[in-house]
């Protein structure tokens, strides 16, 4: 009998090849992609949830009225992670975390930039990062302990074997830290810390748990039985106001949502996503899937009524339905599986590349979990594919399959409807994917008002103050043109401390939230900024003159149009302006034109630019178009020559940072795109199996029609018009989603291109001559017959 079985589906898929090799190819395609996008979504959601108890874990969120906007971040007082705990019981554990950035570490062999980060003493009462390397019962035994991540160990001794180890950070002098544990920090984590020290080991955070006016990134613990009631929480709100600003109001958000929910930037989280696309991309898994298995049902079914015969002996035979059932899930399951291997392996090799496009570490769901999706994703394939092909078939008396009437003619049949959704859905991919492109392409190509091209940013850390000998030194280089002393680059510039300003002419002083940037004279030069009125810093400014107290009383301050706009003037020139946050009496010297300065899902900003040394962060060199590696190893040679004992002297370019910011959106587009041919393909199995299924049933009828004069065009004509209208069926509504989802997605931009009309038109047409080409293919054998012949056959 087995034996018997097998000599029949080979025979079977010998005599079908075309359909078996589409209706394999049609399954890979679809559990390949539904396998790819679930690894996704389970990644996503899966972040901070390896510490135990996550789900008691919150973060505090504080939000301050400025300027009639609710303006929100999570920057509270470090003491509230000690007082709040001792004041509530709900409350078992508290941190407070700041980031400092990167820094330079080294012991005797090796030197490294890494993250760092201060955190209070019971950081790991909160948060249950793996430890794979513990000293003794505390993380921070004493003052100058240091826990630091497994990747920075093995880079910086090979190996986690290092506990007591001695390691040196250089910032304005050195400071020692002995490593007392080494922690895991899983990829799906929201920090993204290297090395964390206690507040206690520096002498300016010495009094971070009695000092209200120091401020961080604050988390809590929740008991499991006692919680937080409405009092307490008012009660919090009232300390934290009566510290801060009497407006303040704060709200617990959960570990959970950090990463999926955060729609502000918190300076602190350097890991987003968005609920959003992650629902929309489970939907799309779910549709490939469910498509690809649904195709497959409709070309086995439209080769099967040709086996109507065979089925009818099986029936003769005493074959009952559900025995068909048995022997066809057992036949459609082999293909099945065949399918699923070749998706397996498929899967396997494209996951590197999407991991090095995306920055996610993706891999194949091992142990019971995969097994469990090999077993019931084959199983349900073949149990759908075989049961609606058995109850179908068998329906029919066997006489009837045997003289190959098996057509009850519904007039609306579920192929049709499949047909339409399918041509719907590749409809609104290509519409939604095409649009992404659109705007990545206008990002891009965007005019910026500034000039990032050939610009390298090199950190001042390692030359202190003395950063005027280095600039000196590199413009004796012939092809270096200019250099500029500056704060972080300005790709993504967020220096925007709410502080009291007010402008001579101002009626009432309040505090505004406006970005501040410190830069040198050279900077319009630099970047090319248009300067529009007044003048820019006087060339002559220097760090003598600053630290003398020169520019004391009349700190020459540089504005942008949209603080020009906020001021309300038409002549802000020579206006004297404060500024709280630096004790400083500043005189409007010159106003530029706007530029971006952060990406291009924000707006321009109002911004402030004046000379303030202290908070310079990078030089930025702009480099001719001459001999590029041998500049680059000129300003290395510089570099070494003038920093300060071990520290790291870090340079990029600007446009690769500028790349680096859409690398989540390119990622998402990659994604997008893969999964729209995969759609697409899908689509194009769906048009043939539904026409295949069609032809089958109306042999009689395209017989018919020749014997009374009907021309092969004719046949063919009339087949392309019907398929076209259910096209147009399915890309109606699909203008309608694909517009809401597209408009939904380019909210996030400040800036957007949109050539939605024009898309959807080249989609349409695009459409349609495929539609009609497929159906030309589909049909061409069937209607080209010659009638003689078919009715020989009936």
């Amino acid at each position: 009998m087995i034996q018997l079985f097998f000599k029949l589906f080979a025979r079977n898929v010998a005599g079908n090849k075309l359909y078996t090799l589409l209706g394999i190819l049609g399954l890979v395609v679809g559990l390949s992609g539904s396998y790819i996008l679930f690894l996704w979504v389970n990644h996503e959601i899966s972040y901070d949830r390896f510490h135990e108890d996550s789900e008691r874990i919150y973060r505090v969120v504080r939000e301050d009225y400025i300027e009639g906007v609710w303006i929100r971040n999570v920057f509270t007082p470090v003491p509230l992670a000690n007082e709040l705990p001792k004041r509530y019981p709900g409350i078992i554990a508290g941190t407070s975390v700041w980031s400092e950035g990167q820094h330079t570490f080294s012991n005797d062999n090796s030197r490294l930039m890494a993250n760092f980060h201060y955190c209070s003493e019971n950081f790991f009462s909160v948060f249950d990062f793996p430890m794979v390397e513990k000293s003794g019962g505390s993380a921070f035994p004493h003052p100058n302990s240091v826990v630091i991540s497994k990747d920075f160990a093995m880079k910086m001794f090979g190996s986690t074997d290092c506990l007591e180890e001695e390691i040196i950070r250089h910032f304005f002098g050195t400071t020692s830290y002995y490593i007392s544990a080494v922690v895991d920090v899983p990829e799906n984590s929201h920090f993204n810390f290297e090395v964390l020290v206690p507040y206690v080991s520096s002498q300016a955070f010495s009094f971070a748990h009695s000092d209200w006016s120091l401020n961080a990134a604050n988390y809590f613990k929740l008991d499991k039985k006692a919680g937080l009631n409405g009092m307490q929480i008012n009660e919090m709100k009232s300390i934290l106001q009566s510290k801060s600003n009497p407006t303040t109001r704060i709200s617990f958000q959960p570990l959970h949502d950090i990463y999926l929910f955060t729609d502000f930037d918190d300076g602190f989280s350097t890991k987003k996503s968005s609920y959003t696309f992650v629902r929309l991309t489970s939907v799309i898994a779910y549709a490939l899937l469910a498509l690809s298995i649904i195709n497959y049902i409709m070309l086995f079914t439209s080769r099967s009524e040709a086996r109507g015969k065979e089925i009818a002996i099986k029936k003769l035979m005493g074959v009952g339905r559900v025995k068909l059932i048995a022997l066809y899930s057992l036949e459609i399951l082999l293909v099945t599986y065949v399918a699923l291997f070749f998706s397996l392996l498929l899967v396997n090799l494209i996951l590197p590349f999407l991991n090095g496009i995306s920055g996610k570490t993706l891999k194949l769901i091992p142990g019971w979990e995969f097994g469990f999706y090999f077993l019931i994703t084959g199983f349900s394939v073949s149990l759908l594919s075989a049961s609606y092909i058995a109850f179908y078939l068998s329906r029919f008396s066997s006489l009837n399959l045997l003289r190959g009437k098996s057509d009850f003619s519904p007039r609306f049949r579920i192929n049709t409807l499949v047909a339409i959704l399918q041509l719907a859905f590749a409809t609104g991919f290509v519409i939604f994917s095409l649009s992404l492109l659109a705007q990545f392409r206008y990002i891009n190509k965007k005019e910026k008002g500034l000039e990032t091209t050939n610009v390298l940013a090199m950190s001042t850390r390692a030359f202190g103050y003395n950063y005027t000998f280095v600039k000196n030194k590199l413009l004796a280089h012939s092809n270096i043109l200019n250099v500029t002393a500056g704060g972080p680059p300005p790709v993504d510039y967020q220096f925007s401390p709410v502080q009291q300003i007010r402008w001579e002419g101002m009626e009432l002083p309040a505090d505004l939230d406006v970005t501040v940037m410190n830069v040198d004279p050279d900077y319009l030069k630099t970047f090319q900024i248009e300067l529009i009125e007044g003048e820019f810093l006087p060339p002559d400014m220097n760090i003598e003159k600053h630290f003398d107290g020169y520019y004391m009383e009349n700190t020459p301050v540089i504005i942008n149009e949209r603080f020009k706009n906020l001021m309300g003037m038409k002549e802000p020139i020579g206006k004297t302006l404060y500024m709280s946050r630096f004790d400083a009496n500043g005189i409007i010297k010159g106003v530029v034109k706007d530029f971006h300065f952060r990406p291009l899902t924000h707006s321009i900003e109002p911004l402030i630019m004046f000379y303030y040394p202290e908070g310079f962060t990078h030089m930025y060199i702009k480099i001719g178009e001459a001999d590029l590696p041998s500049t680059m190893i000129y300003i290395n040679e510089v570099a070494n020559e003038f920093k300060r004992g071990e520290d790291i002297v870090f340079t990029f370019f600007l446009e690769d940072a500028i790349k680096a910011q859409y690398k989540e959106q390119f990622a998402v587009n990659h994604f997008v795109f893969a999964a729209t041919l995969a759609i697409i393909y899908l689509a194009i199995m769906g048009i043939l199996g539904m026409v295949s299924y069609n032809m089958v049933r109306e042999k009689k009828v395209i017989t018919i029609r020749k014997i009374y004069g009907a021309d092969t065009m004719d046949l063919k004509l009339f087949y392309i018009r019907k398929t076209l209208m259910l096209f147009v069926w399915g890309y109606l509504p699909t203008i309608v989603i694909s517009w809401y989802i597209v408009e939904r997605w380019l909210s996030a931009f400040a800036y957007v291109y949109n050539p939605f009309i024009s898309i959807s038109l080249a989609v349409l047409l695009a459409g349609l001559g495929m539609v009609s080409l497929l159906v030309i293919l589909s049909v061409n054998r069937t209607c080209s017959v010659n009638p003689a012949d078919s009715i020989k056959k009936l």
